[in-house]
């Protein structure tokens, strides 16, 4: 898709995402490096990091590379050699203006491919309207963090010791985490992430019994009431590309909350998947 935001726009919504996952992995105690594996470094600008124990991609990729400086041989190598003997595989996620063809080239010459990308979304200072829908949303504190924590790992199957390590930043300064409420039982979660005017949005996920009810809209409008009230003048979340075979929920859910797709975020993966 054609890349609908400037280069300095581009450089916040990275650099916020990037930020939040550089803390969280500074919150992470020594107990949750050792158990899962958490390795992290900032490699020529860009946020590598590394979850020894785990599969996922989403916890093994590098962030930000290629804008600060170039994306050398030197500094691939780099990222490869971060990643020598520890997950099953790792990918690079590149904003566009971080893509040449002697990077492409490059990545290509090291043995990465890339077939899936990710769609990067922003939204403005626009007011939204709060609708909960029968749903009742609050924000909630380090006192709650072992709740938001355990419904997390349980929406999105995470390995064991995970919500441990997730919890150390539910209540850390520029944190915000929220549960999405039927009655009094909690269904959904989802976090903001707010430094210097911009705020990322992520770990936004509901029980699969309660999916559809608009619980993930409800979650969307009230982050962004939060983070205006707090002087944040550009929102970002991350979806799926938008492709028939896959299911369109997260996309319609951010574009009914006003954002609109920028730029596709290609996952260069090593090694390849068979």
């Amino acid at each position: 898709m054609t890349t609908r935001v400037s280069r300095e726009d581009a450089l916040l919504l990275e650099g916020v995402e990037r930020s939040a996952r550089r803390d969280l992995f500074a919150a992470a105690t020594d107990e949750d490096r050792e158990r899962l594996g958490l390795r992290a470094r900032d490699v020529a600008g860009g946020f590598v990091m590394a979850a020894d124990r785990e599969d996922s991609l989403l916890q093994n990729r590098a962030l930000g590379l290629g804008l600060e400086e170039s994306l050398s041989d030197d500094v691939v190598q780099e990222v490869v050699d971060h990643y020598r003997d520890g997950p099953p595989g790792f990918a690079i996620n590149l904003c566009p203006f971080a893509v040449t063809p002697e990077t492409e080239t490059l990545l290509t010459e090291y043995g990465f491919g890339t077939f899936f990308h990710h769609l990067k979304w922003m939204r403005g200072a626009e007011p939204v309207t709060l609708q909960e829908q029968g749903l009742r949303v609050e924000c909630v504190g380090s006192d709650q963090r072992d709740a938001w924590a355990q419904l997390a790992a349980r929406i999105f199957e995470n390995p064991e010791g995970h919500a441990d390590w997730s919890k150390r930043v539910v209540g850390r300064p520029g944190w915000f985490h929220y549960l999405a409420y039927v009655h009094d039982t909690p269904i959904a979660v989802g976090a903001m992430f707010v430094l210097d005017g911009a705020a990322w949005l992520g770990s936004g996920g509901t029980l699969e019994s309660h999916r559809r009810h608009g619980a993930h809209r409800a979650l969307l409008a009230r982050r962004i009431r939060d983070g205006l009230e707090h002087g944040v003048r550009m929102f970002t979340l991350e979806t799926g590309p938008d492709w028939p075979d896959l299911p369109g929920d997260a996309l319609r859910n951010a574009a009914h909350a006003g954002f609109h797709p920028v730029y596709a975020r290609p996952s260069w993966i090593w090694p390849l998947p068979r």
